[in-house]
């Protein structure tokens, strides 16, 4: 009886082990897109080849708000462009405009914020980009 039931807890502990070995991961296109210590442009390579659609979208996104960083105006509108859920898309943009305008690229933010669909959204940006952005130094 006491067999049984070590035999039994064994075989139990076996089939959950296996269920959650078999789970998919992330894809490495996925790991490699979110990684940031990846470049910008090599975690746009990476993004491209994700298969699942809201992945993709979601690495798109975070890349185009890195790309902010990385100071790389390509991947940044490129990335924005390829998000094919239209809010995430407004949403990436609107979050970019502002960090763009925060270090001082108003023009970049500008033509960014225009890109936004929702007309809601694009006033706010543009409201904001205009409250964010530094003024410039003065000449003494």
């Amino acid at each position: 009886m006491r067999y049984g039931m070590i035999v039994l807890v064994l075989a139990a502990a076996a089939t959950t082990f296996t269920a959650c070995v078999s789970q998919p991961g992330p894809s490495s296109d996925l790991m490699t897109a979110l990684d940031s210590r990846n470049d910008c442009g090599m975690r746009f390579q990476a993004a491209q080849k994700i298969s699942s659609v809201p992945d993709r979208d979601l690495a798109f996104s975070q890349i185009a708000l890195g790309a902010v960083d990385c100071r790389n105006d390509e991947v940044l509108r490129n990335s924005i462009d390829r998000i094919s859920d239209p809010t995430l898309k407004d949403d990436t943009a609107y979050r970019a405009a502002i960090a763009l305008a925060k270090t001082g690229r108003g023009l970049m933010a500008a033509t960014i914020a225009n890109a936004i669909v929702n007309s809601d959204v694009r006033t706010r940006a543009v409201i904001a980009i205009n409250q964010t952005t530094p003024a410039p130094k003065a000449n003494n």
